[in-house]
């Protein structure tokens, strides 16, 4: 038996609740995007789910999980602070979104972001600075209000053409 993950692309705020109505699945693995029948064989089986599943037991097993989580994070040694590490910052187009990352690696990181959006990507900018760290939470910051989810932002050709100059 093989087993998939499907992933829905959706532009949300710190809460998680939904922003834009627009959205997309994609089967991690490949970045393909289901068809309409294979879509329709999700939803029949996430309805199935659902039919046989009360929400307290959903509710429950979110509040285990969370919980397992918060327990593994407490157990797990404190990592010292990168500071002052040089590296890259990146800039990958996919669609209509940006994702603005480091690495120390810029290519080999690439290759692993590549196959994750259901769209075409492109790297539209590198640059080298001195910590990598925080010049990348900085650009976050900057453009935090055009997060569409983690490090994917909807920016301008002025936002762009700007982050070119870096």
């Amino acid at each position: 038996m093989y087993y998939s993950h499907l992933s829905l692309y959706m532009p949300t705020d710190k809460k998680g609740h939904i922003t834009q109505d627009c959205w997309r699945p994609s089967y991690s693995e490949s970045g393909e995007i289901p068809t309409p029948e294979g879509w329709q064989q999700i939803v029949e089986h996430v309805n199935a789910f659902y039919a046989k599943t009360n929400r307290e037991d959903i509710v429950r097993h979110n509040e285990n999980l969370q919980a397992e989580h918060i327990a593994m994070n407490e157990r797990r040694p404190a990592k010292e602070p990168i500071q002052n590490k040089s590296g890259w910052i990146y800039i990958i187009r996919a669609g209509e979104h940006y994702k603005i990352g480091r690495a120390q690696k810029p290519i080999d990181r690439y290759s692993q972001i590549a196959t994750l959006p259901p769209w075409p990507t492109e790297v539209v900018h590198t640059f080298e600075v001195e910590d990598y760290c925080l010049i990348e939470k900085d650009l976050h910051d900057l453009f935090a209000n055009k997060r569409t989810n983690g490090e994917w932002f909807t920016l301008t050709e002025e936002d762009v053409t700007w982050l070119k100059t870096l």
